[in-house]
């Protein structure tokens, strides 16, 4: 309510200094009033709506897991940067002992998430 009251106060000032409106202390009020209830109002809505919307997503620690004995397992991963699209790939190949074989990483230029996954995948095999 402070922030409404405030924001109006400075709107009317700008409105008589700016337009040479002149709003008198009731239209002010007034004024004050309807924003209010307009933030109330929105605020009961998003509330409404939050109710039906699915739980908040729980956080669950992954680790990797070993192959059964005698077996690798070969873990890849691609990246996109978001602004410029810029795409690398990587990838380890580990024993059952989470013993290290072979490793590689490629940058890819600009491709899409999907093709950075893929290609690491591909590369990796």
């Amino acid at each position: 309510m402070f922030g409404i009251t405030c924001w109006s106060l400075w709107r009317t000032r700008n409105d008589r200094v700016f337009a040479g409106k002149v709003v008198s202390a009731e239209a002010f009020l007034q004024r004050v009033r309807a924003w209010i209830n307009v933030v109330q109002t929105a605020m009961d809505n998003d509330k409404a709506i939050h109710q039906h919307c699915l739980p908040a997503r729980t956080e669950e620690l992954i680790s990797w897991k070993p192959p059964p004995a005698e077996w690798v397992t070969l873990n890849t991963d691609g990246f996109v940067l978001p602004n410029s699209g810029h795409a690398t790939a990587g990838g380890l190949i580990r024993d059952h002992l989470g013993r290290y074989f072979a490793a590689f990483a490629m940058n890819l230029g600009v491709c899409s998430i999907t093709r950075a996954e893929l290609r690491g995948a591909v590369e990796g095999l």
